[in-house]
Protein backbone atom coordinates (compact mmCIF):
# COMPACT_ATOMS: atom_id res chain seq x y z
CA UNK A 1 0.00 0.00 0.00
CA UNK A 2 1.38 3.43 -1.15
CA UNK A 3 1.48 5.81 1.37
CA UNK A 4 -1.16 8.07 -0.13
CA UNK A 5 -3.03 5.13 -0.08
CA UNK A 6 -2.51 4.56 3.42
CA UNK A 7 -3.36 8.33 4.48
CA UNK A 8 -6.86 7.82 2.50
CA UNK A 9 -8.13 4.97 4.90
CA UNK A 10 -6.91 6.31 7.58
CA UNK A 11 -8.44 9.61 7.00
CA UNK A 12 -11.42 7.70 5.61
CA UNK A 13 -11.96 5.58 8.74
CA UNK A 14 -11.45 8.90 10.99
CA UNK A 15 -14.06 11.17 9.38
CA UNK A 16 -16.14 7.84 9.04
CA UNK A 17 -16.43 7.12 12.73
CA UNK A 18 -16.14 10.70 13.24
CA UNK A 19 -19.39 11.27 11.81
CA UNK A 20 -21.07 7.72 13.57
CA UNK A 21 -20.11 8.70 16.80
CA UNK A 22 -21.51 12.66 16.71
CA UNK A 23 -24.32 11.07 14.92
CA UNK A 24 -25.26 9.08 17.62
CA UNK A 25 -24.59 11.84 20.38
CA UNK A 26 -26.22 14.21 18.60
CA UNK A 27 -29.59 12.38 17.85
CA UNK A 28 -29.85 11.60 22.15
CA UNK A 29 -29.00 15.48 22.43
CA UNK A 30 -31.63 17.13 19.21
CA UNK A 31 -33.47 14.33 18.77
CA UNK A 32 -35.32 14.27 15.13
CA UNK A 33 -33.77 17.51 14.09
CA UNK A 34 -31.73 16.67 10.99
CA UNK A 35 -28.13 17.08 10.61
CA UNK A 36 -28.85 20.13 8.00
CA UNK A 37 -31.54 21.94 10.29
CA UNK A 38 -29.15 21.84 13.30
CA UNK A 39 -26.28 23.14 10.78
CA UNK A 40 -28.93 26.11 9.50
CA UNK A 41 -30.10 27.16 12.95
CA UNK A 42 -26.44 27.43 13.81
CA UNK A 43 -25.11 29.44 10.12
CA UNK A 44 -28.46 31.68 10.72
CA UNK A 45 -27.62 32.38 14.82
CA UNK A 46 -23.98 33.05 13.36
CA UNK A 47 -24.92 35.69 10.89
CA UNK A 48 -26.79 39.02 11.56
CA UNK A 49 -29.85 39.14 9.65
CA UNK A 50 -28.88 36.82 7.01
CA UNK A 51 -30.61 36.58 3.79
CA UNK A 52 -31.04 33.24 1.54
CA UNK A 53 -28.72 34.41 -1.01
CA UNK A 54 -26.00 34.77 2.25
CA UNK A 55 -27.33 31.83 3.51
CA UNK A 56 -26.32 29.73 0.38
CA UNK A 57 -23.19 31.46 -0.46
CA UNK A 58 -21.85 30.01 3.63
CA UNK A 59 -23.04 27.03 3.68
CA UNK A 60 -22.08 25.88 0.19
CA UNK A 61 -25.58 24.97 -0.90
CA UNK A 62 -28.16 26.26 -3.84
CA UNK A 63 -30.82 29.03 -2.91
CA UNK A 64 -33.17 26.66 -3.62
CA UNK A 65 -31.96 24.07 -1.38
CA UNK A 66 -31.28 26.86 1.41
CA UNK A 67 -34.85 28.13 0.58
CA UNK A 68 -36.05 24.87 0.96
CA UNK A 69 -34.88 23.94 4.01
CA UNK A 70 -35.70 27.56 5.53
CA UNK A 71 -39.07 27.16 5.14
CA UNK A 72 -39.05 23.82 6.85
CA UNK A 73 -37.11 25.34 9.89
CA UNK A 74 -40.15 28.20 9.64
CA UNK A 75 -43.04 25.89 9.73
CA UNK A 76 -41.07 24.31 12.27
CA UNK A 77 -40.58 27.60 14.37
CA UNK A 78 -36.95 27.68 14.72
CA UNK A 79 -36.29 30.57 12.47
CA UNK A 80 -38.52 33.45 11.26
CA UNK A 81 -38.78 35.74 7.97
CA UNK A 82 -39.38 39.21 7.90
CA UNK A 83 -38.98 42.28 5.71
CA UNK A 84 -35.93 44.49 5.21
CA UNK A 85 -36.97 48.33 6.36
CA UNK A 86 -34.45 48.95 3.48
CA UNK A 87 -35.42 46.73 1.10
CA UNK A 88 -38.93 45.77 1.06
CA UNK A 89 -37.95 42.72 -1.18
CA UNK A 90 -35.42 41.46 0.74
CA UNK A 91 -36.59 38.33 2.70
CA UNK A 92 -34.46 38.27 6.04
CA UNK A 93 -34.14 35.64 8.94
CA UNK A 94 -33.61 35.38 12.31
CA UNK A 95 -33.74 32.76 15.35
CA UNK A 96 -37.50 32.29 17.64
CA UNK A 97 -36.85 31.62 21.29
CA UNK A 98 -36.57 27.93 20.01
CA UNK A 99 -34.45 28.51 17.40
CA UNK A 100 -31.76 30.41 20.00
CA UNK A 101 -32.42 27.41 22.22
CA UNK A 102 -31.46 25.12 19.49
CA UNK A 103 -28.34 27.38 18.82
CA UNK A 104 -27.51 27.30 22.21
CA UNK A 105 -27.78 23.24 22.49
CA UNK A 106 -25.63 23.23 19.14
CA UNK A 107 -22.59 24.94 21.19
CA UNK A 108 -22.73 23.06 24.03
CA UNK A 109 -22.64 20.01 21.57
CA UNK A 110 -19.96 21.19 20.24
CA UNK A 111 -18.21 21.63 23.54
CA UNK A 112 -18.74 18.31 25.08
CA UNK A 113 -17.02 16.74 21.52
CA UNK A 114 -14.30 19.01 22.31
CA UNK A 115 -13.68 17.61 25.64
CA UNK A 116 -14.86 14.12 24.96
CA UNK A 117 -11.43 14.59 22.34
CA UNK A 118 -9.31 16.95 24.25
CA UNK A 119 -6.96 14.23 25.70
CA UNK A 120 -5.84 13.53 21.98
CA UNK A 121 -5.43 16.55 21.15
CA UNK A 122 -3.77 17.75 24.07
CA UNK A 123 -0.98 14.57 23.43
CA UNK A 124 0.24 16.74 20.49
CA UNK A 125 2.79 19.51 19.98
CA UNK A 126 2.63 22.61 18.35
CA UNK A 127 4.21 21.34 16.07
CA UNK A 128 2.74 18.29 15.14
CA UNK A 129 -0.69 20.10 14.96
CA UNK A 130 0.96 22.97 12.33
CA UNK A 131 2.32 19.93 10.43
CA UNK A 132 -1.50 18.38 10.02
CA UNK A 133 -3.24 21.73 9.55
CA UNK A 134 -0.53 22.72 6.76
CA UNK A 135 -1.03 19.69 5.10
CA UNK A 136 -4.86 19.63 5.18
CA UNK A 137 -4.49 23.74 4.25
CA UNK A 138 -2.13 21.84 1.06
CA UNK A 139 -4.28 18.90 0.37
CA UNK A 140 -7.79 21.54 -0.04
CA UNK A 141 -5.88 23.98 -1.72
CA UNK A 142 -5.04 21.35 -4.06
CA UNK A 143 -8.33 19.79 -4.64
CA UNK A 144 -10.16 23.06 -4.80
CA UNK A 145 -7.83 23.96 -7.98
CA UNK A 146 -9.17 20.82 -9.47
CA UNK A 147 -12.83 22.07 -9.06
Amino acid sequence: MTRESQFISVYAELLNQFALINQAQGKSYFGNLKHSEIEMIALIGDLKDPNVTELAAKSNMTRGGVTKLVNKLIEKTFIEDYQSEVNQKTRLLRLTQTGKDIYTKHHEFLDRINERDASIFNSLTDEDFQTIISFGEKLTDHLNDLN
